[in-house]
């Protein structure tokens, strides 16, 4: 298997995860119909990165570095350290929490909070 075949299979796995919160890895051989032996050397590694965590429970769900990459997106994002002035004044003004939220899709997004 190339290189670019590992990683699109590496990155179906995960986005297994945007529909089920924990699989079992036969769960995810049943969705993703792929030989068990490659699919756990998969999981296996993923899990090895931080990527996939195993619960006592045998599943497996997404690691902790999601949060740390998300924090990292989310600082980083020119949006939201524009926005957050005017995030603040508008918060001053109404009394009200502001929230600023981006679409992407369907979806909708939080990026940043400002608390009455």
């Amino acid at each position: 298997m190339s290189s670019n075949k590992t990683v699109v299979k590496s990155l179906e796995i995960l986005q297994l995860f945007y529909t089920h919160e924990c699989l079992t890895l036969q769960e995810m051989v049943d969705l993703l119909t792929l030989p068990k032996t490659s699919l756990y050397r998969q999981v296996k590694a993923l899990e090895e990165m931080g990527f996939l965590t195993k619960n006592s429970d045998g599943k497996y769900a997404l690691g902790l570095i999601f949060l740390e990459l998300g924090q990292l997106v989310a600082e980083r994002l020119d949006i939201r350290r524009i926005a957050f002035p005017y995030m603040c004044r508008l918060r001053d003004e109404v009394k009200e929490a502001v929230n600023l939220i981006v679409r992407e899709g369907d979806e909708a997004i939080y990026i940043e909070k400002v608390d009455t």
